[in-house]
C-alpha cells in the first residue's frame, strides 16, 4: 500500500493491480516464475509512474529480468516487433519503430533509468 500511496487517477494502482503486484514481489525468489499478460501491462503502467516513485519498480524489474522465462518471453517479444518494423514493405517507419519500441521492456527499463537517475542530480 505505501508504495501506491501519493498516486491518484490513472497512476494508482487499483486493489487488483495492487494483489496482482504483491504476487509478483512475492514470487522473485522463485525460478518457476512466469508472468501473465495482465502482470506485463501493470509493470508497463508502473514504469511510467514519475521519477521519484520508479525506483522500487525498477528493482524489481531488473529481478524479473534474471529469470529465464521471463528474460526469454520479453526478447521474443521485443524481437519480434523489431523484425515486423524492419520488414514492412517500403522499409521502417518512425510509426513501426516506435510500436517496436514500445513491445521492449528492456529499453523501457533503460529509459526510465536514465531519466529518473537525470532528474535525481
Amino acid at each position: 500500500g505505501e508504495l501506491n500511496a501519493g498516486y491518484e487517477g490513472a497512476q494508482k494502482m487499483s486493489d487488483e493491480e495492487l494483489a496482482r503486484f504483491k504476487k509478483i514481489v512475492e514470487g522473485l525468489g522463485s525460478t518457476d516464475l512466469e508472468l501473465e499478460a495482465e502482470d506485463e501491462v501493470l509493470i508497463n503502467k508502473l514504469l511510467g509512474w514519475p521519477k521519484d516513485g520508479v525506483f522500487p519498480v525498477l528493482d524489481v524489474v531488473r529481478v524479473l529480468m534474471t529469470k529465464p522465462k521471463i528474460a526469454g518471453k520479453w526478447a521474443t517479444k521485443a524481437m519480434g516487433a523489431y523484425s515486423m518494423a524492419y520488414a514492412q514493405e517500403g522499409g521502417v517507419t518512425a510509426e513501426a519503430m516506435q510500436k517496436a519500441q514500445g513491445n521492449d521492456i528492456v529499453l523501457k527499463v533503460i529509459m526510465t533509468a536514465n531519466s529518473a537517475e537525470g532528474e535525481a542530480k
